[in-house]
């Protein structure tokens, strides 16, 4: 019975700190949310439509939606390669469809491939002599006129779309 007496005492003889807690106590401080932040906290503004954000649909971004979502683009790696291609494009195609860039199941070459020679219809005009450059590759010019020699026209690049 001793024993639980000492036990008692002692316990009388411990003091607690007093605790009390005020209705805003879990919301956290200037100097919290500052921590929490420099902690590593993703702080960045969302991304708008149209931004930076992935769209499965326009990979490449040029605001047209790939082929496989029903869209016209027929090359959603390369941004040149979309349906809304007026101009020739002078590059070399990196990827399939190699040259059509407007994707309308054609390639359209800016210059023409001409046939000059004795006995073949001619009137002037300029091209490639066959078979002529792919797209983007440049070669000899030339100019088919008069008797349907050729002319040297300089060098050109052709550009398909």
């Amino acid at each position: 019975m001793r024993a639980f007496a000492a036990l008692g005492v002692m316990l009388v003889s411990c003091t607690f700190p007093d605790v009390s807690y005020s209705g805003d106590a879990t919301a956290p401080t200037d100097a919290t949310a500052e921590a929490s932040d420099d902690a590593g906290a993703d702080t960045a503004p969302p991304v708008e439509a149209g931004g930076d954000a992935f769209d499965p649909c326009d990979q490449d971004k040029d605001g047209y939606k790939s082929t496989a979502c029903d869209g016209g683009d027929c090359n959603d790696n390369d941004p040149r390669v979309n349906p809304g291609v007026t101009q020739f494009i002078p590059d070399v195609p990196d990827a399939y469809p190699w040259g059509d860039w407007n994707c309308d199941k054609n390639t359209e070459y800016q210059y023409p491939t001409i046939t000059c020679g004795l006995g073949v219809a001619c009137n002037t005009t300029q091209g490639f002599p066959s078979p002529g450059p792919g797209c983007g590759f440049s070669a000899e010019f030339v100019d088919c006129s008069g008797l349907c020699s050729l002319a040297d026209a300089g060098k050109r690049t052709q550009g398909c779309r």
